[in-house]
């Protein structure tokens, strides 16, 4: 299997009921006027609905919400940097930190939070068996970003024959 035939790389806000297809997507950041980033790496049955939800969590208190300044410069940081709960500005680790988050919409929280709505995009593959190679796909492509490139932790070794060519904006 050869993953080529990527979406173009699409502002969430342009998301369409035209996405409902299975397969891999890459949550991207753009970082700087020219330069977007890939930040995560998944899989779904539905990728518009799945990422509807990632959207949803993250303005939900329900993810990390990391300082803009950092993700600006996530590739001199490095992605572990990112992992440390010290360096974030807000960690869903606790009931009351998310009740908080809700009830009081933290300025210095919404400053981030802005900047990471602001700038999510993505990019997918449709997968037409993707029951059988959605989990492969999905390890192939962080296999071939790199691990310690995404922020998302899962991985590891590819069983099937698949050669991905990513979008070039995300080389």
């Amino acid at each position: 299997m050869i993953l080529s035939n990527w979406s173009k790389i699409t502002k969430y806000t342009e998301l369409t009921n035209a996405i409902d297809s299975s397969g891999i997507y890459i949550w991207c950041i753009k970082i700087a006027p020219n330069r977007i980033i890939p930040y995560y790496v998944g899989k779904a049955s539905n990728i518009g609905w799945r990422l509807t939800q990632h959207m949803s969590d993250l303005i939900g208190g329900n993810y990390t919400i990391h300082k803009q300044e950092d993700l600006k410069k996530i590739k001199e940081l490095g992605y572990q940097h990112f992992i440390v709960k010290a360096n974030n500005i807000y960690e869903p680790t606790t009931i009351e930190l998310k009740v908080r988050f809700i009830a009081e919409k933290d300025k210095e929280i919404k400053a981030h939070l802005d900047f990471m709505v602001e700038n999510f995009y993505f990019t997918f593959h449709e997968i037409e068996n993707y029951k059988e190679m959605g989990a492969e796909a999905e390890k192939a492509v962080i296999k071939e970003i790199g691990i310690e490139n995404l922020i998302n932790r899962r991985g590891g070794d590819v069983h099937k024959d698949i050669e991905i060519v990513l979008p070039k904006e995300l080389k």
